[in-house]
Protein backbone atom coordinates (compact mmCIF):
# COMPACT_ATOMS: atom_id res chain seq x y z
CA UNK A 1 0.00 0.00 0.00
CA UNK A 2 1.17 3.25 -0.51
CA UNK A 3 0.92 6.22 2.23
CA UNK A 4 -0.18 9.43 2.48
CA UNK A 5 0.08 12.21 5.21
CA UNK A 6 -3.13 14.17 6.17
CA UNK A 7 -3.26 17.05 9.25
CA UNK A 8 -5.28 15.40 11.78
CA UNK A 9 -8.16 18.31 11.36
CA UNK A 10 -8.89 18.20 8.01
CA UNK A 11 -7.70 16.16 5.24
CA UNK A 12 -8.69 15.11 1.55
CA UNK A 13 -7.06 14.91 -2.22
CA UNK A 14 -8.76 14.88 -5.43
CA UNK A 15 -10.50 12.80 -7.71
CA UNK A 16 -9.32 11.46 -10.65
CA UNK A 17 -11.41 12.25 -13.77
CA UNK A 18 -13.62 14.26 -15.37
CA UNK A 19 -16.69 12.35 -15.23
CA UNK A 20 -20.11 12.38 -14.99
CA UNK A 21 -20.31 14.16 -11.56
CA UNK A 22 -18.28 16.69 -12.82
CA UNK A 23 -19.67 18.91 -15.11
CA UNK A 24 -18.14 20.61 -17.94
CA UNK A 25 -19.08 24.04 -19.78
CA UNK A 26 -17.88 23.67 -23.23
CA UNK A 27 -19.22 26.22 -25.10
CA UNK A 28 -17.10 28.87 -26.48
CA UNK A 29 -15.51 30.63 -23.75
CA UNK A 30 -13.06 33.43 -26.00
CA UNK A 31 -12.87 36.46 -24.28
CA UNK A 32 -13.30 35.20 -20.92
CA UNK A 33 -10.10 33.81 -20.27
CA UNK A 34 -6.58 35.90 -20.31
CA UNK A 35 -3.40 33.94 -19.83
CA UNK A 36 -1.15 35.18 -16.82
CA UNK A 37 1.39 33.04 -16.42
CA UNK A 38 2.83 29.88 -18.01
CA UNK A 39 4.46 26.87 -15.75
CA UNK A 40 6.22 23.83 -17.09
CA UNK A 41 6.27 24.47 -20.64
CA UNK A 42 2.47 25.31 -20.47
CA UNK A 43 1.17 21.95 -19.21
CA UNK A 44 -0.34 24.16 -16.68
CA UNK A 45 -1.22 27.70 -16.95
CA UNK A 46 -2.89 30.39 -14.48
CA UNK A 47 -5.97 32.23 -15.80
CA UNK A 48 -8.19 34.96 -15.36
CA UNK A 49 -12.15 34.25 -15.50
CA UNK A 50 -14.35 35.91 -15.03
CA UNK A 51 -12.33 38.27 -12.78
CA UNK A 52 -10.85 35.46 -10.92
CA UNK A 53 -7.31 33.37 -11.16
CA UNK A 54 -8.04 29.85 -12.25
CA UNK A 55 -5.84 26.92 -12.70
CA UNK A 56 -5.91 25.26 -16.01
CA UNK A 57 -4.34 21.99 -17.17
CA UNK A 58 -3.56 21.55 -20.57
CA UNK A 59 -5.26 18.55 -21.59
CA UNK A 60 -7.05 15.48 -19.52
CA UNK A 61 -3.67 13.73 -19.90
CA UNK A 62 -1.53 16.55 -18.24
CA UNK A 63 -4.57 16.50 -15.29
CA UNK A 64 -4.58 13.18 -14.62
CA UNK A 65 -0.90 12.63 -14.74
CA UNK A 66 -0.71 15.73 -12.04
CA UNK A 67 -2.88 14.02 -9.69
CA UNK A 68 -1.28 10.73 -9.95
CA UNK A 69 1.56 12.47 -8.90
CA UNK A 70 -0.16 14.56 -6.10
CA UNK A 71 -1.71 11.54 -4.77
CA UNK A 72 1.64 10.41 -4.21
CA UNK A 73 2.55 13.36 -2.13
CA UNK A 74 2.27 14.06 1.73
CA UNK A 75 0.29 17.62 2.39
CA UNK A 76 3.78 19.37 3.06
CA UNK A 77 4.74 18.05 0.12
CA UNK A 78 1.69 19.04 -2.57
CA UNK A 79 2.10 22.67 -0.99
CA UNK A 80 5.67 23.11 -1.80
CA UNK A 81 3.94 21.92 -5.15
CA UNK A 82 1.78 24.49 -5.60
CA UNK A 83 3.85 27.28 -4.00
CA UNK A 84 5.36 28.67 -6.74
CA UNK A 85 2.10 29.14 -9.06
CA UNK A 86 1.06 32.36 -6.99
CA UNK A 87 -2.26 31.06 -6.96
CA UNK A 88 -5.01 30.96 -4.25
CA UNK A 89 -6.62 28.01 -3.65
CA UNK A 90 -9.41 27.07 -1.49
CA UNK A 91 -6.98 25.02 0.45
CA UNK A 92 -5.08 28.55 0.83
CA UNK A 93 -8.58 30.25 1.92
CA UNK A 94 -9.01 27.58 4.59
CA UNK A 95 -5.40 28.21 6.17
CA UNK A 96 -6.34 31.92 6.42
CA UNK A 97 -10.21 30.85 7.63
CA UNK A 98 -9.20 28.65 10.24
CA UNK A 99 -6.48 30.90 11.46
CA UNK A 100 -9.58 34.29 12.00
CA UNK A 101 -11.83 31.75 13.43
CA UNK A 102 -9.44 30.15 15.70
CA UNK A 103 -8.57 34.03 16.89
CA UNK A 104 -12.14 34.83 17.44
CA UNK A 105 -12.83 31.40 19.46
CA UNK A 106 -9.82 32.53 21.45
CA UNK A 107 -10.62 36.22 21.92
CA UNK A 108 -13.77 35.33 24.07
CA UNK A 109 -13.21 32.30 25.65
CA UNK A 110 -10.23 34.46 27.63
CA UNK A 111 -13.47 35.65 29.63
CA UNK A 112 -16.32 34.53 28.68
CA UNK A 113 -18.23 37.25 30.60
CA UNK A 114 -17.94 40.05 27.79
CA UNK A 115 -20.65 40.40 25.15
CA UNK A 116 -21.02 37.34 22.64
CA UNK A 117 -18.89 38.02 19.90
CA UNK A 118 -21.74 38.26 17.31
CA UNK A 119 -20.49 40.42 15.13
CA UNK A 120 -17.37 38.84 14.32
CA UNK A 121 -19.20 35.59 13.92
CA UNK A 122 -21.30 37.17 11.02
CA UNK A 123 -18.49 39.02 9.35
CA UNK A 124 -16.94 36.21 9.11
CA UNK A 125 -19.60 34.13 7.99
CA UNK A 126 -19.83 36.83 5.58
CA UNK A 127 -16.64 37.03 3.97
CA UNK A 128 -16.28 32.64 3.50
CA UNK A 129 -20.05 32.11 2.92
CA UNK A 130 -19.68 32.14 -0.95
CA UNK A 131 -16.79 29.50 -0.86
CA UNK A 132 -17.32 27.07 2.48
CA UNK A 133 -19.95 25.97 4.78
CA UNK A 134 -21.14 26.85 7.89
CA UNK A 135 -23.15 24.82 10.48
CA UNK A 136 -27.04 25.83 10.70
CA UNK A 137 -27.99 24.24 13.45
CA UNK A 138 -25.22 25.22 16.23
CA UNK A 139 -24.47 28.87 16.91
CA UNK A 140 -21.81 27.81 18.66
CA UNK A 141 -19.76 26.35 15.62
CA UNK A 142 -19.26 28.23 12.64
CA UNK A 143 -16.13 26.40 11.72
CA UNK A 144 -15.58 26.75 7.76
CA UNK A 145 -16.47 23.27 5.93
CA UNK A 146 -15.25 22.26 2.03
CA UNK A 147 -17.98 22.58 -0.56
CA UNK A 148 -15.92 20.07 -2.64
CA UNK A 149 -12.40 19.66 -0.65
CA UNK A 150 -11.22 16.73 -2.94
CA UNK A 151 -10.45 19.56 -4.98
CA UNK A 152 -9.10 22.41 -2.78
CA UNK A 153 -5.41 22.48 -4.02
CA UNK A 154 -6.99 22.80 -7.90
CA UNK A 155 -9.81 25.33 -7.78
CA UNK A 156 -10.06 28.85 -7.03
CA UNK A 157 -12.72 30.60 -4.71
CA UNK A 158 -15.51 29.79 -7.59
CA UNK A 159 -14.69 26.01 -7.12
CA UNK A 160 -13.76 25.73 -10.49
CA UNK A 161 -10.41 24.93 -12.38
CA UNK A 162 -9.37 24.44 -16.56
CA UNK A 163 -9.07 21.52 -18.24
CA UNK A 164 -8.09 22.76 -22.14
CA UNK A 165 -11.01 25.46 -22.62
CA UNK A 166 -13.57 23.72 -20.54
CA UNK A 167 -14.67 24.76 -17.76
CA UNK A 168 -14.88 22.34 -14.75
CA UNK A 169 -17.41 22.41 -11.90
CA UNK A 170 -16.55 20.35 -9.28
CA UNK A 171 -19.10 18.16 -7.41
CA UNK A 172 -20.23 19.94 -3.90
CA UNK A 173 -21.44 18.00 -0.82
CA UNK A 174 -25.21 19.17 0.29
CA UNK A 175 -25.56 21.18 3.53
CA UNK A 176 -27.53 17.41 4.60
CA UNK A 177 -25.07 15.92 3.99
CA UNK A 178 -22.17 17.55 6.02
CA UNK A 179 -24.33 18.53 9.14
CA UNK A 180 -27.10 16.09 9.03
CA UNK A 181 -30.48 17.74 10.73
CA UNK A 182 -31.40 19.64 13.19
CA UNK A 183 -32.34 16.61 15.98
CA UNK A 184 -28.46 16.29 16.84
CA UNK A 185 -28.58 18.34 20.09
CA UNK A 186 -25.45 20.36 20.93
CA UNK A 187 -23.84 18.55 23.84
CA UNK A 188 -25.90 15.16 23.17
CA UNK A 189 -23.53 11.97 22.91
CA UNK A 190 -23.59 10.26 19.52
CA UNK A 191 -22.50 8.11 17.49
CA UNK A 192 -23.49 6.99 13.81
CA UNK A 193 -24.47 3.77 12.54
CA UNK A 194 -24.24 1.39 9.66
CA UNK A 195 -26.95 2.81 8.22
CA UNK A 196 -24.98 5.76 7.44
CA UNK A 197 -22.84 5.87 4.09
CA UNK A 198 -19.66 7.06 3.38
CA UNK A 199 -19.35 9.03 6.60
CA UNK A 200 -19.14 8.25 10.43
CA UNK A 201 -19.60 10.57 13.19
CA UNK A 202 -19.02 10.87 16.89
CA UNK A 203 -20.01 13.89 19.56
CA UNK A 204 -18.81 13.42 23.22
CA UNK A 205 -18.75 15.76 25.92
CA UNK A 206 -16.23 14.74 28.41
CA UNK A 207 -17.31 14.23 32.16
CA UNK A 208 -16.55 18.03 33.62
CA UNK A 209 -15.42 19.00 30.11
CA UNK A 210 -15.39 19.88 27.03
CA UNK A 211 -17.54 18.99 23.98
CA UNK A 212 -15.55 16.85 21.16
CA UNK A 213 -16.53 15.71 17.95
CA UNK A 214 -15.26 13.40 15.02
CA UNK A 215 -15.95 12.83 11.47
CA UNK A 216 -14.66 11.17 8.87
CA UNK A 217 -15.45 10.61 5.30
CA UNK A 218 -14.10 7.90 3.04
CA UNK A 219 -13.92 9.16 -0.96
CA UNK A 220 -12.16 7.74 -3.75
CA UNK A 221 -8.87 9.96 -4.10
CA UNK A 222 -6.41 9.93 -6.71
CA UNK A 223 -4.85 7.22 -9.34
CA UNK A 224 -1.95 5.31 -9.89
CA UNK A 225 -0.34 3.61 -13.14
CA UNK A 226 1.83 0.39 -12.91
CA UNK A 227 4.95 -0.06 -15.28
CA UNK A 228 2.81 -1.34 -17.91
CA UNK A 229 0.60 1.74 -17.81
CA UNK A 230 -2.44 -0.22 -15.91
CA UNK A 231 -4.73 2.12 -13.98
CA UNK A 232 -5.92 1.39 -10.44
CA UNK A 233 -8.34 3.37 -8.25
CA UNK A 234 -6.92 5.13 -4.56
CA UNK A 235 -9.26 5.82 -1.93
CA UNK A 236 -8.49 7.85 0.94
CA UNK A 237 -9.96 9.74 4.07
CA UNK A 238 -10.83 13.41 4.97
CA UNK A 239 -10.97 13.65 8.34
CA UNK A 240 -12.15 16.37 10.73
CA UNK A 241 -12.07 16.63 14.89
CA UNK A 242 -12.97 19.37 16.83
CA UNK A 243 -13.08 20.56 20.27
CA UNK A 244 -15.49 23.14 22.38
CA UNK A 245 -15.34 24.97 25.39
CA UNK A 246 -17.93 27.61 24.52
CA UNK A 247 -17.08 27.84 20.80
CA UNK A 248 -16.34 25.15 18.59
CA UNK A 249 -12.84 25.40 16.44
CA UNK A 250 -10.83 22.83 14.75
CA UNK A 251 -8.65 20.00 17.10
CA UNK A 252 -5.94 17.96 16.49
CA UNK A 253 -7.29 14.97 18.56
CA UNK A 254 -5.78 11.03 17.79
CA UNK A 255 -8.09 9.98 15.74
CA UNK A 256 -8.00 6.22 14.14
CA UNK A 257 -9.93 4.34 11.77
CA UNK A 258 -10.85 0.73 11.12
CA UNK A 259 -12.13 -0.73 8.21
CA UNK A 260 -13.10 -3.83 6.07
CA UNK A 261 -13.02 -3.19 2.44
CA UNK A 262 -12.98 -4.63 -0.85
CA UNK A 263 -12.95 -3.32 -4.26
CA UNK A 264 -15.41 -4.16 -7.26
CA UNK A 265 -14.79 -3.43 -10.97
CA UNK A 266 -18.30 -3.19 -13.09
CA UNK A 267 -19.55 -1.56 -16.38
CA UNK A 268 -22.78 -0.09 -15.69
CA UNK A 269 -25.09 -0.88 -14.14
CA UNK A 270 -24.58 -4.73 -13.67
CA UNK A 271 -21.61 -4.73 -10.58
CA UNK A 272 -19.15 -7.66 -11.18
CA UNK A 273 -16.81 -8.95 -8.17
CA UNK A 274 -13.15 -9.23 -8.77
CA UNK A 275 -12.27 -12.85 -9.71
CA UNK A 276 -9.63 -14.55 -7.14
CA UNK A 277 -6.67 -13.59 -9.38
CA UNK A 278 -4.02 -10.54 -8.65
CA UNK A 279 -6.77 -8.09 -9.53
CA UNK A 280 -8.96 -8.91 -6.09
CA UNK A 281 -8.63 -6.56 -3.40
CA UNK A 282 -9.88 -6.95 0.24
CA UNK A 283 -8.61 -5.04 3.01
CA UNK A 284 -8.40 -5.20 6.83
CA UNK A 285 -6.90 -1.70 8.46
CA UNK A 286 -6.28 0.25 10.98
CA UNK A 287 -4.52 4.24 10.75
CA UNK A 288 -3.95 7.08 13.26
CA UNK A 289 -3.50 10.83 12.20
CA UNK A 290 0.04 10.23 11.82
CA UNK A 291 0.54 7.37 9.43
CA UNK A 292 -2.90 7.21 6.99
CA UNK A 293 -2.34 3.73 4.54
CA UNK A 294 -4.58 4.34 1.32
CA UNK A 295 -5.60 1.62 -1.20
CA UNK A 296 -5.52 0.62 -4.35
CA UNK A 297 -9.07 -1.00 -6.77
CA UNK A 298 -7.42 -2.56 -9.50
CA UNK A 299 -8.57 -3.16 -13.33
CA UNK A 300 -7.26 -6.19 -15.45
CA UNK A 301 -8.65 -5.60 -18.95
CA UNK A 302 -9.31 -3.59 -21.77
CA UNK A 303 -12.06 -1.10 -21.94
CA UNK A 304 -13.14 1.64 -19.73
CA UNK A 305 -14.48 0.15 -16.35
CA UNK A 306 -16.04 1.71 -13.61
CA UNK A 307 -14.91 1.68 -9.83
CA UNK A 308 -16.48 0.75 -6.63
CA UNK A 309 -15.88 0.14 -3.16
CA UNK A 310 -17.78 -1.48 -0.27
CA UNK A 311 -17.92 -2.38 3.13
CA UNK A 312 -17.67 -0.94 6.42
CA UNK A 313 -15.58 1.25 8.35
CA UNK A 314 -15.04 2.44 11.79
CA UNK A 315 -13.94 5.98 13.09
CA UNK A 316 -12.47 6.56 17.27
CA UNK A 317 -10.35 8.77 18.88
CA UNK A 318 -8.59 8.41 22.76
CA UNK A 319 -11.12 10.94 23.80
CA UNK A 320 -14.42 9.38 23.22
CA UNK A 321 -15.22 5.79 24.83
CA UNK A 322 -17.51 4.46 21.74
CA UNK A 323 -17.10 4.56 18.25
CA UNK A 324 -18.94 5.91 15.02
CA UNK A 325 -20.06 3.72 12.45
CA UNK A 326 -20.36 4.18 8.61
CA UNK A 327 -20.98 1.37 5.70
CA UNK A 328 -19.13 2.58 2.73
CA UNK A 329 -20.82 2.21 -0.75
CA UNK A 330 -18.29 4.07 -3.27
CA UNK A 331 -19.26 4.31 -6.95
CA UNK A 332 -17.27 6.12 -9.77
CA UNK A 333 -19.53 7.38 -12.62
Amino acid sequence: MKKILFSAAVCSLFMISCNNEMESDLSNVEGKITTKAFVDDADFQIVNYNGEDCLKFKNDSVYKETVAKLTEMSNEEINAFFSGFNFISQQKLMEDADKEQEAIVDAYEKDPSQPWPYQQITEFKHKYEDVFMFNPYDSTDFIPNYRASMYRYLINRQGLFFIGDSVVNVPQYTSEYIFGSPIMALGSNKSTDYNSINKAEIKYQIPNGDYVKARVLIEFVGVNYDNLHRESKVFGFELLSQKRKVLWKKHHADLYLTYRLEGRRYIAPTPVTFSANNVKFAVYGKIDAKNHPVGDVSQNSNGSPRYGLEGTLEVGTNEIPFKGYTTVSLREG
